[in-house]
Order: structure tokens, then sequence, then C-alpha cells
């Protein structure tokens, strides 16, 4: 029937109609998108890139003010360290002249005792005995002598043809011959004991003998003599050896090596003035500490800023680039946006024209008796499936050919791995929530474990502090579950929170002891009440006038189970340490090692 065909025609005409609306509705949806989305991105990214090129104009800026802080910081540390060397020379420059002037010392009483003579004890003893026989022998001989004394007379008298005058005492220890000058009278006087007497004799002769041999030998004029001798020469030795223990193993030399390899101080340079300067130097470089890092932390802002602003806006040129290319397909396949939806437009006219001719044409068939099934006969719809089929095979064919996948099945693909990944990120997300809870619960019990040290150690802490200065102070020490004690700092008196690189270095020296030491003891019970600390030369930099406070510190750490070990090459400092065992290596160049004695457990 003529109304049949033309509805079929129709039909098909409009069929055609919507395929082409149906491909082109898509890519008319996707250019007004990327048209859209281009407005958008023109009208962002001109802001973007204002702020970029205003942070890039004031970025070298920053950077020459973080250049300008960092060289200042630099020039008060290099500043810092040169006093410190100024001071190391001027305490290494009074240690060789101490150590000189002991040397010179040394030589004097080593000189002075050479000269004296090399009287031992047993020597002196031998000249004491000889000294005392003598004397003995004396008191023997007078006892045994007689007394003879002539108190009036009235004629000259002659005693072994001596004048005897009224008033003369003597005694007599041999025998003798009393007679007047005219001869009138003689008497005989012989003392008792006279064998005895000449032996007495013989015996005081012979120690007089010794002792005048003896005493000339040494040179000595009597025993009193040697007696002082002996003594001062066993005192010039005892201080001579104590010279030298005082001069140790270090040689001026070597003092003197270690000054020549630090820069020389100005000629009117103090001790106290140097110390005074480096002490005055601290706040200073605190202060340019805080400007260093504010402008690390400005640049390092700005850089952030900058590199986030470089990569939103390198990711919206990168969407433009995407929207311009969608239109320039557009432009290049169907004139420009405006004229592709006017094409989209007539098509859907047609459409609309088509389904109402269609609605015309049913009506008449209708009016006619003639039923359709869905506009076409079953023979047609039969025929019209079967070239379809045949195409949709043919169009599989050519796709597979080709090495590629029908659109279901690649959504089919894209379904299955999306499905993949929510598993997987699902899994992942159980896991880090159980590795968070895991963290977490760690981060506590390592809290609550520092707490229980805490409190101990900031009284132990406080302790060892007052070993070294008086005035109250506070330390402050904080605990972080991921680095653990961290900002080390010491308000003194002043009231002023000094950093622990702002101290001094020998006053970081002793916290950073008392730190450790404190550490020790509040850990001690868990390992048999007793741990040990080792310092290898930990002490350069402190001033000798801290050294006794220094004692205290490994005294109070000795006496609560802290097994202290020092090692040091300085022998003034380990004997002023004052150590319950000290060992010396042998070698001239070895280091003095000083032990303070481990206390047992109990």
């Amino acid at each position: 029937m003529p109304l049949l065909k033309q509805r079929q025609q129709l039909q098909d005409q409009q069929q055609r109609v919507q395929e082409q609306l149906s491909q082109w509705q898509p890519v008319l949806q996707r250019g007004e998108q990327a048209a859209e989305h281009l407005q958008q991105l023109r009208q962002s990214l001109a802001p973007a890139q204002a702020q970029l090129e205003a942070l890039q104009q004031r970025l070298p800026e920053t950077e020459l003010s973080f250049k300008a802080a960092s060289e200042a910081l630099d020039q008060a540390i290099a500043q810092a360290e040169t006093l410190q060397q100024w001071m190391r020379v001027l305490q290494l420059q009074q240690q060789a002249d101490q150590l000189q002037a002991l040397a010179i010392r040394s030589a004097e009483l080593k000189q002075r005792a050479e000269q004296l003579p090399a009287l031992e004890p047993a020597d002196l003893e031998s000249l004491q005995q000889l000294e005392r026989s003598r004397q003995d022998a004396a008191v023997a001989l007078a006892s045994l002598s007689t007394g003879l004394e002539l108190t009036a007379t009235d004629q000259a008298l002659l005693l072994n043809d001596q004048p005897l005058r009224a008033g003369d005492a003597l005694d007599l220890d041999q025998d003798a011959e009393l007679r007047s000058a005219s001869g009138g009278f003689v008497l005989q006087i012989r003392p008792g004991g006279a064998g005895r007497l000449n032996q007495l004799r013989q015996t005081k002769a012979q120690l007089d003998q010794q002792l005048s041999a003896a005493l000339q030998r040494w040179n000595l004029p009597d025993v009193k003599a040697a007696k002082a001798s002996e003594r001062e020469r066993r005192e010039l030795i005892a201080e001579w050896r104590q010279l030298r223990s005082q001069q140790g193993a270090i040689a001026v030399d070597q003092l003197r090596q270690q000054i020549a390899a630090l820069p020389e101080p100005p000629k009117d340079a103090d001790l106290s003035q140097l110390r005074e300067q480096l002490d005055a130097l601290v706040p200073q470089g605190k202060a340019l500490r805080l400007q260093r890092n504010q402008a690390e932390a400005d640049l390092s802002q700005q850089r952030q800023q900058l590199e986030q602003l470089q990569a939103s806006c390198q990711s919206d040129l990168q969407h433009q680039t995407r929207a311009q290319t969608v239109l320039e397909e557009v432009q290049q396949s169907h004139g420009g946006l405006e004229s592709f939806r006017q094409q989209v437009s007539r098509l859907q006219q047609e459409l609309k024209q088509g389904q109402q001719q269609l609605q015309r044409l049913d009506e008449q068939l209708q009016r006619q008796g003639v039923h359709r099934l869905d506009g076409v006969s079953p023979v047609a719809v039969q025929h019209q499936r079967d070239q379809w089929l045949q195409q949709r095979a043919a169009s599989r064919a050519l796709l597979e050919s080709q090495g590629e996948r029908g659109l279901q099945e690649q959504l089919e693909m894209a379904r299955a791995d999306l499905e993949d990944c929510a598993s997987q990120r699902q899994s992942l997300q159980d896991e880090a929530r159980m590795l968070n809870l895991l963290l977490q619960t760690f981060e506590q019990e390592q809290a609550q474990l520092s707490e229980s040290y805490s409190a101990p150690l900031a009284d132990s802490l406080e302790a060892y502090l007052r070993c070294f200065t008086k005035a109250p102070s506070r330390l402050g020490l904080r605990f972080d579950p991921r680095q653990g004690f961290v900002d080390l700092d010491w308000q003194r008196e002043s009231g002023v929170a000094w950093g622990f690189d702002d101290l001094s270095g020998g006053t970081r020296e002793l916290l950073a002891a008392a730190v450790r030491m404190a550490m020790a003891e509040v850990l001690a019970p868990a390992y048999d009440g007793v741990l040990p600390v080792l310092f290898d030369d930990a002490f350069t930099n402190v001033d000798p006038s801290r050294w006794s406070a220094l004692n205290a510190m490994f005294q109070r750490a000795r006496e609560r189970g802290v097994q202290v070990l020092l090692l040091s090459c300085d022998p003034n400092f380990s004997a002023a340490i004052q150590p319950d065992v000290l060992h010396q290596l042998p070698l001239r160049t070895a280091t003095p090692t000083a032990l303070h004695r481990r206390r047992s457990a109990a």
C-alpha cells in the first residue's frame, strides 16, 4: 500500500536523523561544557597568574632577607667561636706558663739538691750513733776523773810543772805531781781506776777520729750540720717530685703547638673580659637566630605558596588546553560551536516534524483499517532485524581485527577495575586505621612512661644544677612521642629562658653532663641499681674555676648508683676531679682514665 511504503520511508529517515542526533548531542554537550569550563578557567587563571607574578617578585627580596639574617647569625657564631678560641689560647698560655714555671722551679730544686751532700737516712743515723758513742765515752771519762781545787796558798805551787794559782779548779783523769816551787814538798795524785781511764781515753780518741773522718768525707763541720743538710735535701727532693707529678705527661712544646694552631688573640686580651664579651654575645646570637628562623619560615612559606600556585596554574593551563582542543575539533568538524548548535537544532526540528508526519500517517492507516506492528509488518521487522544483526557482527569483527574492544566490554572491564580498586582502597583504609590505632596506643603508653620519669628527672636535674649554681633556676625539657626529649632550655634568676644553643660552651658541657647523669640516676633502678656514663674529653671548655662544682656532680652521681668513667688528657683536670680510681697509661701520648668506683646494687 502507498501509505505503508511512505510511512516506512519516513520512519527510516527518522531513524537516520535520530542516529545522527544521538551522535551529535554528546559532542555538542562536550563542546558546551568545554566552552563553559574554558570561560571559568580564563576568569580564575588571570588572578592566579597575577598572584604568581607578585610572589615571584617578592621571593628575591625574601631570599635576600634570609641571606642577610643567615650571614649576621654566621658572623655572630664566628665571633663567638673566635672568642672561645682566644679564651682557649689564653688558658693554654696560662697552663704553659705554669708548666714552664714548674719546670724552672724543678730544675732549681734539682740543682740545689745536687749541691748538698748525698746523705741518706742511714748515713745520718750512722753519724748520730758515732756522736752518741763519743758523748757516752766523754761522760764515763769525766765520772772517773779526780777534782782538784786550790782555794788559798802562801807559796807558789806547780802541777806537772805548770803553775797552780789560788782559785784554780781542775779535773784530773791521769796521774799528776803537785809540788812547791821551792821543792819543799811533793804530792803524787793518782785518780781511781787508772786502767779504766786509759781505756776510755783510747775509746774516746778512736770515736773522735771516726767521727771526724766521717764528717770530713761528707764535707760537714758537725753532726748538727749533717742533720740539717739531710733534712733540707729530703725536703728538696720531695718538692721536686711533687712538681714533676704536677707537670704530668703534657709537655710545654705540645701546648705551644696547640696554641700555634689557634688564632692569636689581641695583645691586651684578658680572659675575664673575653668571657664577659662571650656572655654579652649570647642574647644577640639568640635574637639573630630568631630572626633567621623567622626569615627561613617566611621564605619556606612563600616557596610553598609559589609551588602551589605554579601547580594550580599548570593544572588550569592543561585543562584549558584540553578544552581548546575539544573546541578546535568542533570547529574543524562542524564549523564552530554556534554552527554546531544550529545543525543540532535543525535535526531536532526535522525529527519533530517527522514524528508529526508519522502520527498523521498512522491516523490515516487506522481509518483505512490497517493494523500495524509498531508501524511495520512482521516480515519487514524481521528483515530489518537481520540487517542490523549483520551490521553489528561486521562492526564487531572490524573492531576485533583492529585490536579494539567494544564500548560495552570496556565498560564492564572498567567497572571490574573500579570494584577491585574499591576493595583495595577499603583494605588499605582498614589497615591504615589499625596502624593509626596502634600508633596512638604506643604514643599513649610512651607518654605515660615519660610522665612517670619526668618528675624524678626534673628533681634530679635540679639537684645537679645546684652543684654549680646557687641562684634559683629552672630547667625546661619537653617530651615528644616522635622525637623524645626536646626543647631543652635553662631559666636563671633573670627570668630569661636560655636555649641550649645560646649557652656558652662550658655551660653547655656542664648542662649536658647534668642531664645525662640525671637520666642515668632515674633509669638505674631498672638496671640492677647501677648505670655507667662515659665522658671522653667532654669538658674542654669548662673553666678551671668550675672543676670543683663538676667534681661535686660526679660525687653525687656516684652516691646514687651511677658509674662515671672519665677520659681526659689534662693531668690538672684529673687531679682536680679526685677520682676513686686513676689509671695512667704508660705511653707519653696516652690519655689518663679516671674511674669512679662502681657501687654494688645492694
